[in-house]
């Protein structure tokens, strides 16, 4: 007889699963109704699915989730103002979304090597427990971190309760280490996300779900220099009067009448071409500042390289670790070429300047 009391509760049970699930049916629907509105003939009609999809006056249990978004963002029947839009809601949703936080403060920052000073035992931040002072993070997912920026990006990718797979340096030693993640929001003095960090950290969150947001160029892509300079010079035209080899003034932006009552006067300047030869150095200068960055990489991929080495070395004997540190020393090999190149390039740079 005692069963029979069961049956009644039973009943609720699957009633209330499956009026959930008529639920999550509609909001399906729902969200993909609006996602098709968004390459909609009408503009007002456009912008009302944009804000319907952001969920501004909505209950959380009323509107779509970031992830049921996120499966849309590479639907290839959306056109690209549907899918700009639809990227535009995703970057809202996912900055006002719970952002994991490590509970640590950085220290001296350089590429493959962010010193960090864990803040005092706190069981909401439980890496605490795990990181010394001075220990230093190298790479985040095996991907090489060049400054704090990335580590902040890879960090507020994360959902509160997740975990960050780090490489540490500790004592001149590599180590493995699964770091769980507490919430940003318990954590005191935490510097707000700008736009920049934000797309960064949206982006790596996409990176590991299978997602980019890159859409067509319609101005063309990779361009070729001598593209562009054709495009700035058509047929070698000569300089025109009117783009002098000088810096000129632009518009003021804000609180002109300010500036000058306070003396705090510094207007913008922009630089013109004002002929081929200019328009190649200012290439060629923005080469050389890409090739350094790469050079501060490949010296930090291969200074890790030789702490593997020596830590193989510490450990194993020449035969056990052979065939290991014949890789690390393969790899070193590889870099060793890149830096070489760079160093060709850099002089070539430099002879195309004098």
């Amino acid at each position: 007889m005692k069963h029979l009391f069961l049956i009644p509760i039973l009943m609720l049970v699957l009633i209330a699963s499956m009026s959930h699930a008529q639920d999550a049916d509609e909001l399906g629907d729902r969200t993909r109704s609006l996602i098709e509105q968004l390459s909609d003939d009408s503009w007002q009609t456009r912008n009302q699915a944009s804000f319907e999809l952001l969920g501004l006056n909505m209950e959380p249990d009323q509107r779509a989730s970031l992830e049921a978004l996120e499966a849309y963002v590479n639907d290839p029947t959306l056109t690209l103002e549907a899918r700009a839009r639809l990227i535009g809601v995703c970057f809202a949703r996912f900055r006002g979304a719970p952002k994991g936080g490590l509970g640590v403060a950085f220290g001296a920052v350089s590429p493959g090597s962010i010193e960090i000073d864990p803040i005092q035992r706190d069981a909401r931040f439980p890496a605490s427990a795990m990181l010394n002072p001075g220990d230093a993070i190298a790479m985040i997912d095996n991907e090489m971190l060049m400054d704090s920026l990335d580590l902040r990006a890879h960090i507020l990718s994360r959902a509160p309760g997740g975990s960050l797979p780090a490489t540490i340096i500790r004592n001149n030693t590599l180590i493995e280490m699964d770091l769980p993640l507490g919430s940003l929001d318990h954590l005191a003095g935490a510097a707000s996300m700008d736009v920049r960090l934000t797309w960064r950290a949206l982006d790596l969150r996409w990176q590991r779900l299978g997602i980019t947001r890159n859409t067509t160029d319609t101005a063309g892509e990779q361009i070729s220099v001598s593209q562009w300079q054709s495009a700035a010079f058509p047929q070698r035209t000569t300089s025109s009067p009117r783009s002098p080899n000088t810096r000129i003034p632009s518009a003021k932006i804000t609180g002109v009448h300010r500036l000058i009552r306070t003396g705090n006067f510094q207007p913008r300047r922009v630089q013109l071409w004002d002929s081929l030869g200019s328009l190649s150095k200012k290439l060629i200068e923005h080469e050389t500042l890409l090739k350094s960055r790469y050079r501060l990489r490949y010296e930090a991929e291969r200074s890790l390289l030789e702490t593997q080495g020596d830590m193989l070395n510490t450990e194993f004997n020449a035969a056990q670790g052979a065939v290991e540190i014949q890789r690390l020393t393969d790899e070193m090999n590889v870099i060793d070429n890149k830096l070489h190149e760079l160093d060709k390039q850099a002089a070539r740079f430099d002879d195309l300047l004098k």
